[in-house]
């Protein structure tokens, strides 16, 4: 048997069939055998749909600061036919983007009214207030209330506004 510098094992032992120890490839230990397994919607990206990997990396990623990820999409898109129906969809998205939109939309999802109205100041939307959720005692409700530095009141559902750019399988969850 192998001793380290400290007297403990510098190796894991191999637990054999016989020997009653649960051994699995996730770990040792008597609470391994009751790791749950990571289930995960689409084990592998290539079986998720095209839009929803889209939106996902819209959300996560960096995808609309990409110019290079944005034109290998604009030349998959003309490959396929589809470079007239998308690009009216990737302009929307990526003008949204420089206003600060998805970045501030996700503020507002996580209740951070003051850094979604940084960032849309950022994007040149001047707010007089933060935005305020159009009925605070109703956690569901996606609507908002703005006041733009010009005057105007909108009321704006957040559902609604991310639809215009993001995979309605993403909005569901």
């Amino acid at each position: 048997m192998p001793i380290s510098m400290g007297g403990l094992q510098s190796k894991t032992p191999v637990a054999r069939r016989d020997s009653g120890v649960a051994a699995n490839a996730g770990g040792w230990g008597l609470m391994s055998q009751y790791k749950r397994p990571m289930v995960r919607k689409y084990p592998d990206n290539a079986l998720m749909p095209a839009d929803e990997m889209i939106g996902r990396r819209m959300l996560r990623g960096n995808l609309l600061e990409d110019a290079d990820a944005l034109t290998r999409m604009a030349s998959i898109y003309k490959k396929h036919g589809l470079l007239e129906e998308m690009a009216p969809w990737m302009n929307r998205v990526y003008e949204a983007k420089k206003k600060g939109i998805p970045d501030a939309l996700h503020f507002l999802l996580t209740g951070n009214a003051k850094a979604a109205r940084e960032t849309l100041k950022k994007g040149g939307i001047n707010l007089v207030d933060d935005p305020v959720p159009a009925d605070p005692n109703d956690p569901q409700n996606y609507r908002w209330k703005f006041r733009l530095e010009n005057g105007g009141d909108q009321d704006t559902n957040l559902k609604e506004l991310a639809a215009g750019f993001l995979p309605s399988s993403i909005l569901s969850q």
